[in-house]
């Protein structure tokens, strides 16, 4: 029996409504009219921070350039090519060359760039001579090849391969039939591990008006012969293999659009939500290799504090939106450096605690390489202050913080939910249990409570006089309190699913019940949080001493909801409403709606989570966006690099669609008046969800899910009479504020209003 539903057209509903494919299920998608142009050439490319150049890249191969009157410079950098010497700054991923194009009596200084994000490829057009001459590059999704393809273009190109000198790197140049290549190498007893690099170019004459240069990368990463490699990959090109390579390289990033979408009816956000996942997707897809900082665009041997992985946030940001995009394959290189400094951090732990578990320093390398630790035997205290400070840490940077592991399980956490995976759960669970070991023998159990000594809420380290030693004074910081909670909660989810840890799940409740309460002080008569319970650093401060280490406790961690901890939640909201309106901090409060340094990563999402007023979110916003937008797209952010995409990304699909209670909401936090829809945005319970929304009345929620998992799920239509419809033709009508559906694995339903 078919039952008459509401919608805007009274149309039945249909078991073949359910299954069919919509527009944002791969045709006329927002991405498609997106391109970012660049009218003069980049100024902060190269940069040993974010780059401001056209950006092109397959998750290993980054690809930027720039351009002056004599020429224009491809800049080459690749994940897996990192200098692996030991000392703050003196290893970390580096560039390894590129390539120079120059055109016979052409000036190249005032060319007209577009960059295109559907098929991320960048053409390039000469307006002083015609507008049919062009170059049009892109970088293979599936190779690590670029390819630069000229146009009707009427002057004779010409190219020179360049290999970056200097660094104590070892270079070398050649030639093998038609294709010229160049090397570079980091070797020697002081390095970890070598690092070798190298870059073959060929050109091939396509047909009369059309000629293409191949520029292929291969590292000693990839496979021992290299060179030779980096050689066959554009020796063995053809005119029919590069239009098969290219054909796929577009269904790649045509697939990869087509796996979530959102309508936001506002060209602004459209823009930036999509280049912020076009730039992950350009940087994240080694596995054994993720990105740093800066991503794969390193044009300097001097990247910004290393270029490493972060572990106080910066390392973990940029996959914050991935998970709800559906996007999952560009988090699958997350946990491998992790999990690979996993005896060292045991080691650490051992030696410079003397505790079990795991220590992790701020900083991280891939393979457990040490990016941040000081030479103690050569200290000067001129250059890192205070040599008993060094020492007191064993040399390495963790910045009096004992966080950073438990930092690192918050994204781990954040899949899990999303996809209930349990190959993943067995995959990360070595290292969780060795965080509880770690966390099980530090936290001091005294008067009926769990106490954390001796953890800085803030960086500190030999560069502030005071050094260590002011750390050591804070007890119970605000975050570490947090997110032990979420990870509590996380590693019984986890153990239950997969039967295991039986023996230790009373002591985890034991402490998840007895934890030290997040700490509270009063300030004019109002209650507001605090940075630490006590201590000599930053722990007398209010929670606007700090955003990310404030605010993590809404986004990542989840620890305060409104259902689960409605008092938190109040006084969460309160601290927002204290947000300066300007960039300047507003006295005692550094928090402000237009964070420039550290915290555009969590803060807008956080402010969704909460539900502040929408309009609010969405000016401050896009304001912040206009404020420091580049021309590729990239949102400058003086914390860091890649991570400032999340921002944009977590926000919007936050306010479309919240899951991290427990409890499903479709447009918990979106303007009444803005029309929006979005397509298969992940949830927790392992749940790909879509729906729209026109003049303020929610047309349809799709569900698909994974695992079979009961879907818990607010009543968009107040409370009103639902239906349930499953692909079998099978009805269920529901009514309430909250409702709980039955779904299968692997099934599709639909569900409208009555």
């Amino acid at each position: 029996m078919m039952i008459s539903c509401k919608n805007d057209t009274n149309d039945r509903i249909t078991k073949e409504e359910i299954f069919s494919t919509s527009v944002q299920e791969g045709k006329g998608l927002p991405i498609n009219d997106i391109s970012a142009f660049f009218s003069e050439s980049p100024k902060a490319t190269p940069s040993n921070t974010t780059v401001d150049g056209p950006l092109l890249g397959n998750g290993d191969m980054g690809v930027t350039m720039d351009w002056d009157k004599n020429r224009i410079r491809f800049y080459i950098s690749k994940n897996d090519f990192w200098k692996t010497k030991p000392g703050y700054s003196k290893g970390g991923p580096r560039t390894i060359g590129g390539v120079d194009l120059y055109i016979n009596n052409v000036d190249t200084e005032n060319l007209i760039v577009e960059q295109t994000f559907h098929n991320a490829t960048i053409t390039t057009s000469f307006p002083d001579i015609s507008k049919k001459e062009s170059l049009i590059s892109w970088v293979d999704a599936n190779h690590n090849i670029l390819f630069i393809k000229t146009k009707a273009l009427s002057n004779p190109l010409s190219y020179n391969l360049w290999i970056k000198e200097g660094d104590e790197a070892i270079v070398d140049s050649g030639e093998e039939s038609d294709v010229k290549w160049g090397v570079r190498k980091f070797e020697g007893n002081e390095l970890n591990w070598s690092a070798k690099a190298a870059l073959s170019i060929k050109k091939i004459k396509l047909n009369r008006s059309e000629e293409l240069i191949a520029i292929a990368v291969c590292t000693n990463m990839e496979q021992e012969k290299y060179l030779e490699k980096a050689i066959s990959l554009v020796k063995e090109l053809s005119y029919n293999k590069i239009e098969n390579l290219h054909t796929q390289h577009k269904k790649w990033w045509n697939d990869f659009w087509k796996l979530s979408s959102v309508k936001l009816s506002d060209s602004l956000l459209e823009k930036y939500y999509y280049a912020s996942q076009y730039i992950l997707a350009s940087c994240s897809r080694n596995e054994k290799f993720p990105p740093g900082l800066f991503g794969n665009w390193i044009t300097t041997d001097s990247p910004a504090w290393a270029g490493d992985y972060h572990l106080n946030y910066n390392y973990q940001a940029p996959f914050w939106g991935a998970y709800s995009s559906n996007h999952i394959n560009l988090t699958e290189c997350y946990d491998t450096p992790i999990l690979e400094y996993l005896d060292v951090g045991k080691k650490n732990s051992r030696e410079i605690l003397g505790s079990k578990g795991v220590y992790y320093p701020v900083g991280i390398g891939p393979r457990g390489f040490n990016t941040t630790k000081y030479p103690i035997g050569n200290a000067r205290q001129e250059e890192y202050g205070d040599v008993k400070n060094i020492e007191m840490e064993g040399g390495y940077m963790f910045c009096g913080q004992k966080s950073n592991a438990l930092f690192a399980t918050m994204n781990m956490f954040m899949r899990y939910y999303s996809t209930y995976d349990k190959d993943y759960a067995r995959k990360i669970l070595p290292f969780l249990l060795e965080v509880d070991n770690f966390w099980d023998d530090y936290l001091v159990f005294e008067n009926g409570r769990y106490v954390v000594y001796n953890d800085s809420f803030h960086e500190v380290g030999p560069w502030n006089g005071k050094g260590w030693y002011e750390a050591y004074g804070d007890f119970n910081p605000i975050l570490s309190l947090g997110m032990l909670r979420t990870f509590y909660e996380g590693i019984l989810d986890v153990c239950n699913d997969l039967n295991i840890g039986q023996h230790k799940k009373n002591k985890w409740k034991h402490i998840l019940d007895n934890l030290s309460a997040l700490p509270t002080t009063k300030e004019n008569n109002t209650v507001r949080f605090r940075a630490c319970e006590g201590g000599q650093g930053s722990g007398n401060k209010i929670i606007g001493a700090g955003r990310i280490m404030s605010y993590g406790l809404v986004f990542p961690s989840g620890v305060i909801s409104k259902g689960k901890t409605p008092k938190l939640f109040s006084l969460m909201q309160q601290e927002i409403n204290r947000w300066s309106e300007t960039v300047e901090s507003n006295g005692n409060d550094n928090n402000t709606w237009l964070p420039m340094g550290n915290g555009f990563d969590n803060q807008y999402t956080t402010a969704a989570r909460m539900g502040i007023n929408p309009d609010k979110i969405l000016r401050f916003l896009k304001k912040r966006i206009e404020m420091t937008q580049r021309s590729n797209l990239w949102i400058e952010s003086g914390g860091g690099g890649i991570e400032s995409g999340a921002g944009i990304v977590s926000c919007i699909n936050e306010m479309l669609l919240k899951s991290y209670n427990d409890i499903v909401e479709v447009f918990p936090n979106w303007p009444i008046q803005k029309d929006a829809s979005f397509h298969n945005l992940r949830a927790y319970g392992a749940f790909l969800i879509s729906s729209e929304r026109i003049d303020g009345d929610v047309q349809y929620i799709k569900i698909y899910s994974e695992k079979g998992e009961n879907l818990k799920l607010i009543n968009p239509w107040l409370g009103e009479k639902i239906v349930v419809i499953r692909p079998s033709g099978e009805e269920e009508i529901l009514q309430g504020e909250k409702l709980e559906i039955k779904t299968s694995k692997g099934k599709k339903l639909m569900i409208k209003q009555l």
